[in-house]
């Protein structure tokens, strides 16, 4: 028979552990949050996941939760700094030439380049180093269902949520906050869908296909095409995205609006030549 214990009114509840989590969960201590529990599905910080190996950069955005922490120069230890950049050619003959290339703002800030795995223990470390009173994670902790309980004397709506310990123990939980940082499968998005009201779509994962799917050469137009007008009209239009990331003091809403502003003007641009190109032909007959 599981065994079942209730531990209400938890303040926080985080369903995932992995970078998203932890690093929620540190920012919510640092502004004065407690009682926050994070439930994590694998056994340990730096557990191995084969679906999960691929790195992170940690760039001048990124560093603005490494400073907050105080964990920048212990990421800059444990991680390989991209300061540099080389291109290497290798021939049909076997031969082989490397050339340095320029980066776009030399004065940027220092990315660093570190395992997802490694990232995650250094959040966990920081965890269990400065934080244990306020921040519990619990590994092998899956949630299995969330659901809503409605208190019929004051008609209020409270979670329940349920967890399994180590594939045994049942532990449910009742939080004020709940946030899902448990990726592209999230439960808790999904019960958020069952129970919209509205039947809307907005807690369903978004598919959008690339307009030049099929054209790869398209990429390299819009590319030069928005190169080129930044360079003659930069009040009007953005430079690519690749080159607005470089830049670590616009945030990734910015980047996206000035994108978008963007594509815009080029459509209204390409407009305009439209209109001319049919006034031109019109005044030519």
């Amino acid at each position: 028979m599981l065994n079942q214990s209730d531990r209400a009114g938890d303040n926080v509840l985080i369903v995932g552990g992995g970078p998203a989590g932890l690093a929620t969960a540190l920012v919510l201590a640092k502004r004065g949050w407690t009682n926050i529990t994070v439930l994590e599905q694998c056994i340990a910080s730096d557990y191995y996941e084969q679906d999960k190996s691929f790195n992170y950069l940690i760039d001048g955005r990124g560093q603005d939760l490494t400073d907050l922490l105080g964990l920048t120069e212990e990421l800059s230890q444990i991680s390989v700094p991209s300061t540099e950049f080389h291109l290497t050619l290798v021939k049909a003959d076997g031969s082989s030439k490397t050339s340095k290339v320029p980066v776009v703002d030399p004065n940027r800030k220092a990315a660093y380049w570190i395992p997802r795995r490694a990232f995650v223990s250094l959040l966990d470390n920081e965890v269990q180093r400065n934080w244990q009173g306020k921040i519990t994670v619990l590994f092998n902790a899956k949630c299995i269902e969330i659901r809503q309980i409605v208190n019929t004397s004051d008609e209020v709506e409270n979670l329940e949520v349920i967890t399994q310990i180590n594939g045994k123990e049942i532990i449910k939980f009742s939080p004020q906050f709940l946030l899902g940082c448990d990726g592209i499968g999230s439960i808790v998005r999904s019960t958020l869908n069952k129970c919209d009201a509205s039947n809307s779509d907005q807690f369903t994962m978004k598919l959008f296909p690339s307009p030049s799917t099929g054209f790869t050469f398209l990429w390299s137009i819009n590319f030069f095409i928005r190169l080129g007008l930044s360079r003659v009209l930069p009040f009007i239009y953005s430079p690519p995205s690749f080159f607005l990331l470089q830049n670590h003091q616009l945030s990734y809403r910015q980047i996206w609006q000035k994108a978008q502003n963007t594509t815009r003007n080029l459509y209204l641009l390409l407009l305009l030549l439209l209109i001319y190109l049919l006034s031109y032909l019109v005044n030519r007959q």
